[in-house]
């Protein structure tokens, strides 16, 4: 996850990795588009994604959580433009800095 206002970027939950899991957080998610079709996302503005993977996982579905590479979650400097309004200082605390800038090496070819 990269945060705009310090140009942190942090690794968060590296222990879900290449396994099957309970939750992925919601821009990360990617699946077939039967599971989308069958499972819409519920019109809400907070806790859609975790909804929608509660569904899937109850109704026989089963999420995998893949590796840290080719993607970058972005947090924007205003909170506000975001559905999880945690702030840089809590996702700080709960995650490895791994380095400053957007590191883009990790998630372009």
């Amino acid at each position: 996850m990269h945060l705009a206002r310090t140009n942190a970027t942090i690794l968060r939950n590296p222990e879900r990795e290449h396994r099957w899991t309970t939750f992925v957080a919601g821009p990360t998610i990617t699946g077939k588009r039967e599971v989308f079709l069958d499972t819409p996302f519920a019109h809400k503005n907070r806790g859609e994604a975790t909804t929608f993977l509660e569904t899937v996982a109850g109704s026989g579905g089963r999420i995998y959580s893949a590796d840290r590479y080719n993607f970058t979650q972005m947090r924007s400097v205003d909170i506000r433009e975001h559905t999880w309004d945690i702030g840089d200082s809590n996702l700080l605390a709960t995650g490895e800095l791994k380095f400053y800038g957007l590191g883009t090496e990790h998630i372009m070819f």
